[in-house]
């Protein structure tokens, strides 16, 4: 259970970070990627949403002070 938690977390805020790094971007390809991979990564949110509620287990997110050290 601890690496959902784990991988949710990491889904949730690739979610906040990916937009503030496509504003960055100086191609639209690489404006295209980023965008891709933000909906890549919400579908794959909603697919760990769903893997908790099989579980009967409410979505939670276990914070990754490795994605917290990449972000900064």
């Amino acid at each position: 259970m601890a690496q959902l938690k784990d991988i949710y977390y990491v889904e949730k805020r690739l979610m906040e970070l990916l937009p503030r790094i496509k504003q960055g971007c100086t191609t639209e390809e690489l404006e295209d990627a980023f965008e891709l991979h933000t909906v890549q990564t919400e579908k794959q949110a909603k697919r760990l949403e769903k893997i908790f509620a099989m579980l009967k287990q409410e979505p939670e997110a276990k914070r990754c002070e490795a994605l917290e050290g990449l972000s900064k």
